[in-house]
């Protein structure tokens, strides 16, 4: 039992000897005929040894005497024993001889009247009761006593108040609360305390709404009314926490008791409406404001305007700006410049110009935000000079270019293919003192990898990443993306590895441009399988992800596989897209199943799609592969009623069938209607047109074709030379089809096998296998592999290898 007891101070320990002393000399005084003990005093002789002991103001022998008589010692005296305590700065201990008269005389015991009539009003010893009765959890009594305190003008610490306040917003006692509202109030005035707002808090942080809504209400009816600034103080809090159901609450209850809202309210609320799009809630506000006699401000003008442009309600958004300069409202910059950046975000840069315009005729100077939203329209519209002096405007008037401008004509600059000045950009601002983050690093990374400079937007990474950027899911995204596209599919998985080393989550785009490099590289069985991992990890793929599995099943002739996906896409609720029916559509038109195409063709708009000119040429060019060219002209002749405008694809697809079926009129009428609507005829609707008049036996017109093809500096490309050798071979001129070889190969373009094999069997026919072999040697030399056709063509002239030369037998 005594170890349990607390010691406030080292000299209690040296005194210890002296109190036997005392308590020797005591139990001699009253216990000498009796040869009693002390534990055997009597209560009131050890009431009466407690008193001595207490007026001696020295609380250590009082205390350790209490330790032993407390069974006989009445209450009180211990009262008494806690004021000196309490006199003492011992605390601790009084704490102590509190909870052993709790457990003599049980929590009900009314300790309250037991001061009062010991002691008096004194009232730190008051203070020490409310602090001991939250601690055992008698709050009601806790409360008595602050009441009882402050009625008789007794000072309370703030601290203690706070903590009464605290406790009883935990145990929700808003009725308590609304009681005492009064006296808290006047306890904690002068003191930059806040009740209502802590109060308020308190029952909101913990989810107590209608308590909160109650305590108000209570608050109200007490006559006392909040300050509306609290008020919205705390209505902006909701807001921020995204709780704007509460919040709406929160201002439906000050509409109905008060305190009046102000314009501040309103604004707060309605800004909280507009970030989460809910424009019709903002605007049944902005209505109220009027009803209720107040004046809309320049910040409610501001969100709204900026909402209903953020929301794409452009129409809306405009007419209200002209109302509020009409309404006399002096609108900022930041509000003319919301306005351009939803024009630009539409690739509508006349109306982000007009908005300038406007802004600079009320009389309002663009800031940095301002000029970096017009650098970036015009660099959309790839005005990079224009773009550039903009940028010059802003140096000349003293401003600071930020992060945001700099991004915004590096993007520019990227996108035209001008990395060389975007990086001298990128130098520049960092010389500027401006740290480049990863918004800024990923548009040149992402410009590398556009123009396949993979390598260097790898060492451009891992440069940045030691000078302290922290990369971001789209800066990996973008490299793995540029790896799949080189078919560097082990350093797309490294670099999916790498992500989790910076705490990037991959998420769809990251797995899809994965399965995409896995497909690419054959490994169908690969990539279905980390598909299913992306479902079992709870990841949603997306339509593009469907599009590549499929895809790459139906390039891999997997048909059934290949549907299967399909239909399991459609059951998980993803919505096939026309990309996705433009796959099926080719699937079924390469296995000849061109009726189920025409009937899923037709079924395309019952489902809620609009076929585009991927699909009508997917079409068109199956009815072409099966000799149906009136059917395809029909469907062509359509694509005009559902405004459509053909392609240089489609247009070629006809020119072709039609050369192919040795109708070279009408791929000739074709091609003049090409000529004169448009799209301008490429080089594959110039082979095209060669190869026919060739199979024509009209090398006269074929050579005319070919010659207007390089008037209209259309380079011809390996196909076109391969198809006017074939031709000069076909007619035995070998030299001239010799020279076109080698023009192509002075253009700088590589001869495929097809090119080699159509000039060795020209060679081969004309009786000249000496040149055949030699090209032969050559095309081995030049690392290209002969086909079945090729091998097929040497053996029929008895033309056989021997070792790594090729000789004639």
């Amino acid at each position: 039992m005594l170890s349990s007891w607390p010691c406030s101070s080292s000299k209690v320990l040296l005194k210890f000897k002296n109190l036997l002393t005392v308590l020797r000399s005591v139990n001699k005084c009253y216990c000498s005929e009796s040869k009693t003990h002390i534990s055997d005093l009597q209560s009131n002789r050890a009431n009466a040894i407690l008193a001595k002991l207490i007026k001696t103001n020295n609380p250590t022998p009082a205390i350790q005497f209490f330790k032993w008589t407390h069974d006989c010692v009445s209450s009180p005296h211990i009262a008494q024993l806690i004021h000196v305590l309490l006199q003492s700065d011992m605390k601790d201990v009084a704490s102590h001889v509190f909870d052993r008269m709790v457990i003599e005389f049980g929590k009900n015991y009314n300790f309250f009247r037991l001061f009062c009539d010991s002691l008096g009003d004194f009232g730190c010893d008051y203070s020490f009761l409310i602090e001991n009765y939250l601690r055992i959890g008698k709050v009601d009594e806790s409360v008595e006593i602050f009441a009882y305190m402050s009625d008789m003008g007794i000072y309370l610490s703030p601290d203690l108040v706070h903590r009464l306040m605290s406790c009883l917003v935990d145990l929700n006692r808003v009725g308590l609360l609304a009681d005492q509202y009064y006296r808290l109030c006047r306890a904690m005035r002068g003191k930059g305390f806040c009740v209502y707002e802590f109060l308020m808090n308190g029952l909101l942080r913990k989810g107590e709404i209608e308590n909160a809504f109650h305590m108000h209400r209570q608050v109200i009816q007490r006559g006392f009314v909040p300050n509306i600034v609290t008020c919205n103080k705390i209505l902006k809090c909701l807001c921020i926490k995204g709780q704007i159901g509460n919040a709406s609450s929160l201002f439906d209850v000050l509409l109905m008791v008060g305190p009046k809202p102000n314009v501040v309210t309103f604004s707060t609320l309605i800004n909280a409406y507009c970030k989460e799009v809910k424009l019709d809630k903002a605007f049944e506000l902005y209505n109220l404001i009027t009803e209720m006699g107040l004046v809309p401000d320049l910040i409610i003008y501001s969100i709204l305007i900026d909402g209903l442009f953020k929301a794409g309600r452009l129409k809306e958004g405009n007419e209200l700006l002209l109302m509020a300069l009409a309404r006399g409202v002096k609108l900022d910059v930041v509000v003319f410049s919301s306005v351009m950046d939803a024009y630009v975000g539409i690739g509508d840069f006349g109306r982000a110009v007009q908005a300038y315009d406007k802004m600079l005729n009320e009389g309002i100077l663009p800031n940095v935000v301002t000029y970096s939203i017009l650098i970036k329209g015009l660099c959309q519209q790839g005005r990079l000079v224009e773009a550039c002096g903009i940028f010059g405007q802003g140096l000349i008037r003293g401003l600071e270019p930020s992060l945001l401008t700099f991004s915004s004509l590096i993007d520019g600059f990227c996108k035209s293919g001008k990395l060389r000045d975007a990086f001298f950009l990128y130098d520049n601002m960092i010389k500027e003192g401006l740290k480049p983050d990863a918004v800024v690093c990923g548009l040149l990374i992402n410009g590398l990898c556009k123009q396949g400079l993979l390598g260097d937007a790898l060492r451009f990474f891992f440069q940045s990443v030691r000078v302290g950027l922290i990369p971001n899911l789209f800066i990996f995204n973008t490299l793995m993306d540029g790896c799949c596209r080189l078919k560097l599919t082990t350093d797309t998985v490294k670099l999916f590895m790498l992500m989790g080393m910076y705490n990037v989550k991959p998420d769809i785009i990251t797995h899809t441009v994965l399965i995409r490099g896995i497909v690419g590289r054959g490994s169908l069985s690969a990539a279905i399988l980390l598909f299913f991992q992306m479902l079992k990890s709870g990841l949603t793929p997306d339509v593009i992800t469907y599009s590549t599995i499929i895809h790459g099943l139906f390039k891999r002739n997997n048909f059934s596989a290949g549907w299967q996906m399909f239909k399991l896409m459609e059951r998980n609720g993803v919505v096939p897209d026309i990309a996705i029916y433009n796959v099926l559509l080719n699937m079924l038109i390469k296995e000849c199943h061109l009726d189920a195409a025409l009937k899923l063709f037709r079924q395309l708009t019952d489902r809620g799609l609009e076929p585009d000119i991927i699909t009508y040429n997917t079409i068109i060019c199956g009815y072409c592969s099966l000799n149906r060219l009136d059917e395809a002209v029909q469907l062509f002749e359509k694509l005009t009623s559902v405004q459509l405008k053909p392609n240089s694809i489609t247009f070629t697809i006809l020119v072709d069938a039609f050369c192919k079926e040795g109708r070279m009129d009408d791929a000739i009428m074709m091609f003049s209607k090409m000529l004169e609507k448009g799209p301008k005829p490429n080089v594959v609707t110039y082979s095209c047109l060669i190869d026919g008049y060739f199979k024509s036996q009209n090398m006269k017109s074929a050579f005319e074709v070919y010659e207007e093809m390089r008037e209209n500096n259309i380079s011809p490309n390996i196909v076109s030379y391969s198809i006017l050798i074939d031709g000069l071979c076909k007619r035995g001129l070998m030299e001239e089809a010799s020279y076109a070889f080698h023009c192509a190969l002075d253009n700088h373009l590589l001869p495929d096998v097809v090119t080699y094999a159509i000039l060795i069997r020209g060679y081969c026919k004309a009786g000249r296998p000496t040149e055949a072999m030699q090209l032969y040697d050559s095309m081995l030399r030049n690392g290209i592999m002969p086909d079945g056709l090729l091998l097929s063509t040497l053996a029929d002239y008895n033309l056989q290898s021997s070792g790594s030369q090729e000789m004639c037998t």
